[in-house]
């Protein structure tokens, strides 16, 4: 049998398919985006004004959060379901973009995320 034909060759493994998302936050509303896969990477950019950054929305509204200000960007090496955003101000409005990295991970097969501080041995 003849090999090197594709119908010869396995499924190809396909990872890190990029996602991407864009919106804003008015006031120090939280902004929810649910993703159907695990994330491997994540990118969030903001303008307009600062932003907070995080896995939940208690995260957010709390101490458990990454901020950057105005014009900035992040790079985050995460494995995660959703993020969270927020105007970080709490009186002006951020438009934000998020570039996102998915694995073939279902999002649905895994436990809600909650703020390492929920972890044992974190």
């Amino acid at each position: 049998m003849a090999t090197g034909f594709v119908a010869d060759q396995s499924s190809p493994y396909v990872d890190n398919v990029p996602a991407f998302v864009t919106g804003s936050s008015l006031n120090g509303a939280r902004v929810t985006t649910t993703f159907l896969n695990m994330t491997s990477q994540v990118t969030v950019g903001c303008s307009g004004s600062s932003l907070k950054i995080g896995v939940t929305d208690g995260g957010v509204t709390g101490t458990a959060y990454f901020f950057i200000a105005a014009g900035g960007q992040v790079t985050l090496d995460i494995q995660t379901k959703q993020i969270v955003v927020a105007e970080g101000t709490g009186s002006a409005t951020a438009v934000f973009s998020i570039c996102a990295a998915l694995t073939r991970l279902e999002s649905q097969n895994f436990d809600a995320p909650t703020t390492a501080n929920g972890f044992e041995k974190v």
